[in-house]
């Protein structure tokens, strides 16, 4: 049995700092594609956009509170990577 997470697709939520931030980055470094999620899209642009850019991130910024926003959330994560695999909930 395998337990790599290369080329699964994992949402983290809370992803802009601390624990979110940090599980998430270490998922793209293991080889899987990350959408980051928060409320706070500056602090997002701070410590993803120039990797943003990269194959496997991408960030999403809203509140998660609201459903319209989850349901786009899930839709921007299917539109970049087609799947979700993981969910982290660090928000």
């Amino acid at each position: 049995m395998s337990f790599s997470i290369a080329g699964k697709t994992a949402i983290v939520t809370g992803g802009a700092n601390g624990i979110g931030l940090a599980i998430g980055r270490h998922f793209a470094d293991a080889g899987a594609n990350v959408m980051f999620a928060d409320m706070d899209e500056k602090r997002l642009l701070e410590e993803l956009g120039e990797q943003a850019d990269d194959s496997n991130i991408r960030y999403f910024a809203g509140d998660l509170r609201e459903k319209l926003t989850i349901a786009n959330l899930l839709s921007a994560t299917l539109d970049a990577f087609d799947q979700v695999d993981i969910l982290i909930n660090g928000a």
